[in-house]
């Protein structure tokens, strides 16, 4: 599990706690920054953004349902 970062299959969220960052995933798992402002130093967001897709690809590995919710 990477450390920080809350997946929410429900609604396709990421979250990086740390920061707030809110990311938003479609069906083939793009994930989309919804509130950039929230990173206070703009050159950490693609550190944070590579961390939410780890994180979301660790949730499908661990229960691949996920997926499953993305086709439905």
């Amino acid at each position: 599990m990477v450390v920080g970062y809350l997946v929410n299959p429900s609604d396709r969220s990421v979250v990086h706690n740390p920061t707030g960052a809110f990311f938003r995933y479609d069906e083939a798992g793009a994930l989309r920054l919804l509130n950039p402002q929230t990173i206070a130093r703009g050159e950490e967001t693609p550190l944070i953004a590579e961390g939410a897709k780890e994180a979301l690809r660790q949730e499908v590995e661990r229960d691949p349902r996920i997926r499953l919710i993305w086709l439905a």
